[in-house]
């Protein structure tokens, strides 16, 4: 159960990924794009924790993020690499999240900084 520091960093890593995933969105909307069809499927999810509720919304807006930039890329409003870096950019703010929520990754200070992990450092050692 993270407490203290690590809930303060989880919500400053949703923070951002929320922030950036509005702003993609809505620069995905002002484009062209061509809708083509796509099949979906479902699955009913049961949330039991606000963040899996933040978790659940940015991986629905990571579907959109995806479609809609494959809607663009088919229209011609955005190129294959722009896409492509969207699409990795959107999936890094997910993997900072999951990340944050590895057991070893408590020690995290009263303001939200993770101090003493292997990934804190730049050879990736204690």
């Amino acid at each position: 159960m993270a407490r203290g520091g690590k809930v303060k960093a989880l919500d400053e890593a949703f923070r951002d990924a929320e922030d950036w995933y509005g702003s993609a969105l809505s620069w995905l909307s002002k484009t062209d794009q061509v809708e083509i069809p796509l099949f979906y499927e479902e699955k009913e999810v049961k949330v039991s924790h606000s963040f899996a509720g933040r978790l659940l919304r940015l991986l629905m807006q990571f579907d959109r993020i995806f479609v809609e930039t494959l809607y663009s890329q088919e229209c011609g409003s955005i190129s294959a690499d722009q896409r492509t870096t969207t699409i990795q950019i959107a999936a890094k703010r997910i993997t900072a999240i999951h990340q944050l929520c590895i057991p070893d990754t408590d020690k995290f200070g009263p303001d939200g900084t993770l101090i003493s992990s292997h990934r804190s450092s730049p050879d990736g050692h204690a």
